[in-house]
């Protein structure tokens, strides 16, 4: 699965620039922070790596942080040139620039970057001089920045330009606080005489399952002991064990119903799903599209101890079940929504892919034409203008084959950033404005506005694409 696209090209004779730190520091004297081994990321548990920011001094769009890795991994630069930690918190390290930036609701993710020169190995110590490129249309959701990370005496050793980073919403870490609650109760029992669903279906993998002394005990018999095809390690008798398994379950009415609407080969899918270490519970349903076609969405939730991505579970149903059974579409959930009867409400789990009710057909010759261009990547029958193509089914390389037929047919180059975020409505008046400024005309006149974009880039040497 392919999750990023670039250009990679050789500095043959590029000069490295040297930058004036010290007409740099002279300017960032709005704010300071300081930043200690000990201090860790509000949302994210970095590793001890990336307590490699120092200092961080803020001027007016512009920050200097000082950055060092700690001494227990000074090895490190010998075998990774451009090390990763250090790069992360030299290119990320300043989201308070972000106009209106909170740093208890607003979280940031890399998006990619636009171009990257690399000019040699890291030293211990650098600066990275971050710039903010304000952005008029998407101020909030996407931030846009310069770097250049120079060495003490300002030689230029990393520049990225237009590094891209998108904001995600608290419901993005929904899941992951959902898997740390149930840790907690696992970890705490709970609150004496509950009888919570959660509760119960804990309480039975307690019961069946293996102290650390039992496991690491049965681990050693299994490699101790004879070459065997197949090894089972239960704490029950094993075929009471199978007999509760493999059990036909309880017809309900639901469940019947369910079997007649859907393909029953869905159950095929579901089995294989959750015979994958890190997935507690699968449904998987077949729904259609506009038109004939149809599509298979498998609502999963993970182990409260597991995660996998979507590339492995896709490769791990497609090596199980024939192609037409993969799903196009995984779902991630807390849990799985129960009927009055006791059994999962399958008709709960709707289309993730569905258009909204709010239906509004593209109005403007604009977005009209690239309706279409997404119709015919997408392979769909209706496009609204308030449509995200990743929400209706995209994805990286397919946002690229939409980029390159926008270049080709209007002339405009789009950033990959523009793709993720926007609504058809949004992208066709960003080509409208961007055509408009090519030929020298004005730009509406109604309001005299003009297009601020920060996403414009007039040589785009690499396309980040992230899924």
């Amino acid at each position: 699965v392919e999750h990023a696209r670039g250009i990679v090209a050789h500095l043959a004779n590029a000069s490295q620039p040297v930058h004036p730190l010290d007409e740099i520091l002279s300017r960032c004297t709005k704010d300071r922070e300081t930043f200690t081994d000990a201090d860790h990321h509000p949302k994210l548990a970095f590793g001890p790596r990336w307590t490699n920011l120092r200092e961080i001094a803020y001027g007016q769009g512009e920050a200097i942080a000082t950055l060092e890795l700690p001494e227990a991994f000074l090895d490190d630069l010998e075998h990774y040139k451009l090390h990763p930690a250090v790069l992360d918190m030299a290119t990320a390290g300043a989201q308070r620039l972000i106009e209106g930036f909170d740093p208890d609701q607003d979280f940031y993710v890399p998006v990619g970057y636009t171009c990257l020169r690399f000019h040699g190995k890291l030293p211990r110590r650098v600066f990275s001089h971050i710039r903010y490129r304000p952005n008029e249309e998407n101020r909030k959701e996407i931030a846009v920045f310069d770097v250049t990370v120079v060495d003490e005496n300002g030689r230029e050793v990393i520049a990225v330009e237009e590094f891209l980073m998108q904001r995600v919403s608290d419901k993005g870490f929904a899941g992951v606080g959902g898997r740390h609650h149930e840790r907690e109760i696992r970890n705490t029992g709970g609150p004496p005489g509950k009888s919570e669903p959660a509760q119960q279906t804990l309480a039975r993998i307690l019961e069946l399952g293996l102290r650390p002394a039992d496991g690491a005990e049965a681990f050693r018999r299994i490699v101790d002991g004879p070459s065997l095809p197949q090894v089972a390690v239960a704490t029950r008798d094993l075929e009471a064990l199978i007999a509760e398994i493999t059990a036909p379950p309880v017809e309900s009415t639901s469940a019947t119903e369910f079997a007649r609407e859907e393909d029953p080969r869905m159950a095929e899918v579901e089995a294989v799903l959750v015979e994958h270490e890190a997935v507690a519970q699968a449904v998987v349903r077949q729904f259609r599209r506009r038109g004939s076609d149809t599509h298979v969405v498998a609502f999963v939730v993970y182990d409260p101890d597991g995660h996998a991505t979507v590339s492995e579970l896709r490769k791990w149903t497609k090596d199980r079940v024939t192609a037409d059974l993969v799903p196009q579409h995984f779902e991630e959930l807390d849990a799985l929504p129960m009927a009055s009867d006791g059994c999962v409400d399958r008709h709960a789990l709707t289309d993730p892919l569905d258009p909204a009710d709010d239906y509004v057909a593209p109005r403007s010759e604009m977005e009209k034409v690239i309706a279409d261009m997404w119709k015919d990547v997408l392979g769909s029958e209706r496009v609204g203008v308030h449509d995200n193509f990743f929400d209706i089914g995209g994805h990286s390389l397919l946002s690229i084959r939409v980029i390159t037929k926008i270049h080709r047919k209007l002339g405009v180059r789009l950033n990959q950033a523009v793709m993720i975020l926007q609504t058809l409505e949004q992208i066709a008046k960003e080509c409208e404005q961007r055509k408009t400024s090519a030929s020298g005309e004005a730009g509406p006149s109604a309001t005299g506005q003009q297009s601020h974009s920060s996403l414009e880039s007039t040589k785009q040497k690499a396309v980040g694409a992230t899924t």
